[in-house]
């Protein structure tokens, strides 16, 4: 009777060692299936970030908000007539400034985006 016993607890014992291991796998695999996919959201957002700006126009408010948003980010270059940073918020500040006094903001800018390896540079031209 006593074999029977030991028997019988020692298939209990196994069996949850091995639905253990299981649900630890499982868990693991969740782990990294998240990192995976959070890692693929990120990337696939830093470049849809920049189609609005891809072979667009844009008016100077928005070359504004697109040089203040990005004045801080050092893989993000914006540059207005081959201007950029200071001098260029400073510029588009003004002509913005002048546009409100003016009653209209009509002034368009073309954008294009180039992606190198480190950074991204968006131009806008008139």
């Amino acid at each position: 009777m006593s074999n029977k016993a030991i028997t019988i607890a020692a298939a209990i014992f196994v069996t949850i060692v091995i639905t253990s291991g299981i649900f630890f796998s499982l868990g693991q695999i969740q782990k990294i299936y998240k990192h995976v996919y959070e890692t693929h959201n990120s990337i696939t957002g830093e470049f849809n970030e920049f189609d609005a700006y891809e072979n667009t126009k844009k008016t100077s408010v928005e070359v504004l908000n697109a040089l203040k948003k990005y004045r801080s980010n050092t893989r993000v270059v914006v540059s207005v007539s081959g201007a950029s940073g200071a001098g260029a918020i400073d510029k588009m500040q003004a002509e913005v400034n002048g546009q409100k006094n003016a009653g209209a903001l009509v002034a368009t800018y073309n954008a294009t985006v180039v992606r190198q390896k480190d950074m991204t540079r968006i131009n806008f031209s008139r």
